[in-house]
């Protein structure tokens, strides 16, 4: 399908543009209840956005100076004087609203030339096209506005890639379900709470979401109608895109290796004890070619592991690690589904219990659908497709974890953790199992359909609830 395929598909699909427009206003709304730098580290995203569009910075890695502030003029009297650090982490805290249609020091804050360069700035990482360098576009284009323009203009791209993403989740679910089921699907996807706040203020993690899907689109299409110029490009393109905006997303460049051999192995009818050398021999290949053709700083950050390790042995790191993190799981899932803001304003433990009711339902079903594969129902895809999405989500799982284990090697403590947000780029993987599941318990196309109406509803319901009863009340009640 290519670019005027889409738009056809806009232009067609009623549902789809319904749903894209109800995800936009929804988007906007939720952009403007989330007080400026109140999303998780958005004070240093901007700040590289800063560092991104000013031709200073470009030079400052020769300049770098050990010490001053992270932070431009402009960024830290604004956090000042909108009371951002003092409402952060604190779900009691809240602004002081003042009698005027201004806030306190709103005016003030519009009104003044403080210096947008750092001391000491955040280095914005690689050189590719990026997160930071696509929002430096903005900020240049909105140079003469006062912050809240620059920075809200941002927020507002980070909605245009959530829709975006949205978009693609439903061409992928429209190649292997039909219009109404992919509507659906999409729609609890669309109204997941944490993907609406991703989607929704200034961070990198949502252009990730954006990559993981449109690779997943692509993958999906090379599986159904095999691999041509045009499925191939829009793999290729977003493992780049993915690579080129957080490290996780060099799992886009396993995946690509993994369906290439497939389809080798599909063209030409390899056996499978060929098949298997050969899928060894091209993530050989594909490890060499990373390492050759990415920066060493990528690849440092990707392999920094310390010899100054915390542990005893590598294998000790590993354990304790493993069990630390079992320990925090509950934490992880629950800015999953709901831990907005810094991560202060929590949604009750309940309702992360009944997702799992569910969860566990759909992993039963794909259980049963590997178990059972003479009694899967013809409204389901086929195997090659629930594979890969397995495929898929586990191996950024196991990324994150890697990502996340050399500081805890070296430190003995966790330190980037392990927030939700972190697991959405593969959100439409997960859910699909999850749909896939259900429908394999279900049996019949009816049933299947109408629990997915009452999921979507039950999503729907759950983002109105986080907003008027959580978000809202957090900061302005």
């Amino acid at each position: 399908m290519t670019f005027r395929q889409i738009l056809f598909s806009l232009r067609k699909s009623k549902l789809l543009l319904l749903l894209l427009t109800i995800f936009f206003v929804k988007q906007l709304f939720t952009v403007a209840v989330f007080p400026i730098f109140q999303g998780p580290d958005e004070p240093i995203h901007y700040s590289r956005v800063q560092q991104s569009a000013n031709p200073v910075f470009r030079s400052s890695e020769s300049n770098n100076k050990p010490s001053g502030s992270k932070f431009s003029e402009e960024i830290n009297n604004t956090s000042a004087m909108t009371e951002a650090e003092r409402i952060s982490f604190d779900s009691f805290e809240t602004q002081y609203f003042t009698n005027s249609q201004n806030g306190k020091s709103e005016d003030e804050i519009k009104n003044s030339n403080w210096n947008r360069l750092a001391e000491n700035p955040y280095t914005t990482g690689n050189k590719f096209i990026n997160y930071y360098s696509l929002n430096s576009s903005i900020e240049k284009m909105f140079s003469e506005q006062d912050i809240f323009s620059r920075f809200f203009a941002i927020r507002i791209f980070s909605a245009i890639l959530g829709l975006l993403s949205v978009l693609f989740i439903f061409l992928s679910a429209r190649k292997i379900f039909d219009e109404k089921i992919s509507f659906l699907f999409s729609i609890i996807i669309a109204f997941q709470p944490m993907l609406s706040q991703t989607s929704a203020v200034v961070n990198y993690d949502v252009l990730l979401t954006l990559a993981f899907s449109i690779f997943a689109y692509g993958a999906v299409w090379a599986l159904k109608e095999g691999p041509d110029w045009k499925n191939v490009s829009i793999l290729i393109l977003s493992t780049i895109l993915g690579i080129a905006t957080k490290a996780p997303g060099i799992v886009l460049a396993l995946a690509i290796c993994c369906l290439a051999v497939y389809s080798v192995k599909k063209r030409f009818k390899i056996r499978n004890n060929l098949f298997a050398i050969g899928t060894i021999i091209a993530i050989l290949l594909a490890i060499i070619i990373v390492i050759v053709v990415l920066p060493s700083s990528y690849i440092n950050s990707l392999l920094s592991v310390s010899e100054n390790s915390h542990f005893n042995s590598v294998s000790q790191s590993i354990l304790e690690y493993i069990s630390e993190t079992k320990n925090r799981w509950s934490w992880s899932e629950l800015s999953y589904w709901g831990n907005f803001g810094w991560l202060d304003a929590r949604i009750p433990s309940w309702i992360v219990d009944v997702a799992h009711y569910v969860e566990i339902a759909g992993i039963l079903g794909i259980v049963a659908y590997f178990v059972f594969p003479k009694k899967i129902p013809e409204f389901l895809p086929r195997r090659k497709f629930v594979i890969f999405f397995i495929g898929i989500f586990l191996a950024l799982e196991f990324a994150i974890r890697f990502a996340d284990w050399p500081y805890y090697n070296r430190s003995g403590k966790i330190g980037l953790g392990t927030p939700g947000r972190y697991f959405l780029p593969v959100i439409g993987a997960q859910f699909a199992l999850v749909a896939i599941g259900i429908g394999m318990l279900a049996r019949k196309y009816s049933i299947w359909k109408n629990i997915l109406k009452v999921l979507a509803l039950s999503m729907i319901i759950l983002w109105t609830y986080s907003m008027l009863i959580i978000i809202i009340p957090r900061y302005y009640l």
